[in-house]
């Protein structure tokens, strides 16, 4: 039987595609027909995206760490 830690790899890999695509058909559908920018347009993903990843480490992670200059 497989490793469960596998089977996340999997979902995630699954997930982050599924993202990708749908980034696409947001910005082709919507994006394009109200002449928006599309830097702007990825700014606002970005901007979204950041306390996902955030709060996805932290749980993942149980602590922050500050990396040191010394």
């Amino acid at each position: 039987m497989a490793d469960t830690g596998v089977w996340v790899v999997w979902l995630s890999l699954v997930v982050v595609q599924l993202g990708f695509g749908a980034h696409g058909v947001v910005f082709s559908k919507f994006a394009k027909e109200s002449q928006a920018d599309p830097l702007i347009f990825n700014l606002f993903q970005c901007a979204g995206s950041l306390p996902v990843l955030l709060i996805a480490a932290f749980v993942s992670e149980k602590r922050i760490q500050i990396p040191s200059l010394r």
